[in-house]
């Protein structure tokens, strides 16, 4: 199971040679893609992206130069009291690594089977009904559940995300 940009990372996962070590995957309100359909326009107010140095680190990267991926690339905007409980930015590393591979619907099309996903209808980070569409036949074949009355934190904090969690974790019958 994972939420947000661990959402990504479970996709990115699950679509690996290592996909099949786990029977299923939750993906709660999973980030795809910057340019997927599912990222709102508002949402990018919430992080900060160090564009030049991720180019320059991806570019380092391909010439096999790691030695600065632990450079912060990510910013989010969080209060100081969030601050101290969350993490406030992520490294190249990090970042790139959370997440799906840049072809995300190739993903979406290898975990097939795999997958289920949980979003809320009143995700602030998200567009909901973009889910759907990504993940049905014949690009993928997840069931997609949007939960009602919750936002993007709401997912995980508010009782009728965890519920929805919570069910989506259980062995059909």
């Amino acid at each position: 199971m994972g939420f947000s940009s661990g959402g990504g990372f479970a996709l990115r996962f699950a679509a690996s040679e290592h996909g099949a070590l786990f029977e299923r995957y939750v993906l709660l309100a999973p980030f795809l893609h910057q340019d997927a359909p599912t990222a709102k326009p508002a949402g990018r107010a919430w992080a900060a992206v160090g564009l030049p140095r991720t180019i320059a680190l991806a570019w380092l990267n391909g010439l096999g130069i790691t030695r600065w991926n632990h450079l912060p690339v990510l910013a989010f905007a969080l209060d100081e009291r969030a601050r101290a409980q969350l993490t406030p930015e992520y490294g190249f590393a990090l970042a790139m690594n959370f997440r799906p591979h840049e072809d995300y619907r190739g993903d979406i099309r290898q975990a097939s089977g795999r997958v289920q996903v949980l979003v809320g209808d009143s995700d602030e980070l998200f567009d909901a009904d973009a889910y759907g569409p990504l993940f049905a036949p014949p690009g993928g074949a997840a069931p997609v559940t949007v939960v009602p009355g919750v936002g993007h934190v709401g997912l995980v904090l508010d009782p009728a995300g965890i519920q929805a969690a919570v069910q989506a974790c259980r062995p059909a019958a």
